[in-house]
């Protein structure tokens, strides 16, 4: 993430007082499309902010494709279709983005220059402006012309493939396209945040989410043994284990405590042996650790052994199908997942005040309004 400070200038918004969604009268004009920007103002639209969403003539693709996937992350947003090669409708985005506090796009270098609403030509007509891209790859340099999606970055960043060199299926879920989201909403209220006001260029590129994400497991292989056979689980005694019947139980049993009541738990004669003693030992061990557990699993349900686990301590959770997490007793507690009116997840951050909007607009919603009176259209809603 890169934040460039450039002309000075006095920026309308400020934080409201307390008591206030944290984001009340912020003014986000959001060119994005599919995951990364939605979800960055999807979370500034539920803190808050007024979000225009321009969209091409006949709805963004995804609208279309992944409609689930679209009113997930479009609720609560103002649509507008534009077309931004139309001379009108380039003069509205313009006098939309004079006016705004945040700029969001997610196209790949260049194209907004191209079409007269990159960072320097807003600037100068709204010198306060935050302007927030998320390109695929970097700004310049390699990829920086490349079109780029989930599948690309999670190769990029080595998702795919295992410690022993052997290819995986994709992540279950889309790391890349949300961390970029969420850094870019960190980016935008640090941008936000500054004393002097100036006009500011935060710069997110998807891989550098995926990389960022990825960090941890890639500095574990670094240095890996390549001779060594290693399995996709990078750990022993850690993650999903099948157990009698149908369900899987997860859980964690890499650290000494959790071991030793895990050892205890399974009384299994052959994991007290001295080869397996310590983590690194076991590490070098992952397949016979991991079989020794699940052939002692299988005498027992799920509801059985997770009474088991909780009651020696050791972390451990039933591996959800996607109806069960909406039934899940720890993920009720949390207040975030709802199925009505359409299936939705609030905010997981408690202790500022912020709103939730669950009811995704229309194709066009306040379209002919906001053409007519731009952003004052929307001072009521």
């Amino acid at each position: 993430m890169s934040i460039n400070t450039e002309a000075a200038g006095q920026r309308r918004w400020q934080f409201p007082p307390a008591g206030r969604a944290p984001l009340t009268g912020l003014r986000v004009l959001d060119f994005s499309t599919f995951g990364p920007g939605p979800f960055a103002t999807q979370i500034m639209a539920d803190l808050g902010a007024t979000v225009i969403k321009v969209e091409k003539v006949g709805g963004e693709v995804q609208r279309h494709t992944v409609p689930e996937f679209f009113r997930a992350l479009n609720r609560g947003k103002s649509s507008l279709e534009l077309n931004l090669k139309d001379p009108e409708d380039n003069r509205l985005c313009r006098r939309l983005a004079a006016e705004a506090d945040v700029l969001v796009e997610s196209f790949r270098p260049g194209a907004m220059d191209r079409l007269g609403l990159g960072a320097e030509a807003v600037a100068e007509a709204n010198p306060a402006l935050v302007y927030v891209s998320i390109p695929p790859f970097a700004q310049s340099g390699a990829g920086s012309g490349e079109q780029g999606h989930e599948t690309q970055f999670n190769a990029r960043s080595g998702a795919f493939v295992d410690p022993g060199g052997a290819m995986h299926e994709p992540p279950p879920a889309p790391f890349s396209d949300l961390g970029s989201g969420a850094f870019a909403v960190i980016g935008t209220l640090a941008a936000l945040g500054q004393g002097d006001r100036h006009a500011t260029r935060v710069g997110v590129p998807v891989l550098g989410a995926a990389v960022s994400f990825m960090f941890m497991r890639l500095l574990r292989e670094l240095n890996a043994d390549t001779t060594v056979d290693r399995p996709w689980r990078s750990e022993p005694a850690a993650g999903p284990f099948p157990t009698g019947g149908n369900g899987f139980i997860a859980f964690s049993a890499v650290d000494p405590k959790a071991w030793g009541a895990l050892v205890e738990l399974l009384d299994e004669p052959r994991l007290r042996a001295p080869e397996f003693a310590d983590y690194a030992s076991r590490q070098q061990r992952i397949p016979e650790v991991n079989a020794l557990i699940t052939a002692r699993l299988a005498a027992d349900s799920q509801e059985r052994w997770l009474e088991r686990f909780r009651a020696a301590d050791i972390p451990v959770a039933p591996a959800n199908r996607a109806q069960d997490v909406f039934e899940d007793p720890f993920v009720q507690a949390l207040g975030i997942l709802e199925r009505h009116p359409a299936p939705h997840v609030r905010l997981p951050i408690n202790g500022i005040p912020s709103v939730t909007n669950i009811h995704p607009p229309e194709l066009d919603d306040c379209g002919a309004a906001v053409r007519e009176h731009g952003w004052h259209a929307l001072e009521s809603r």
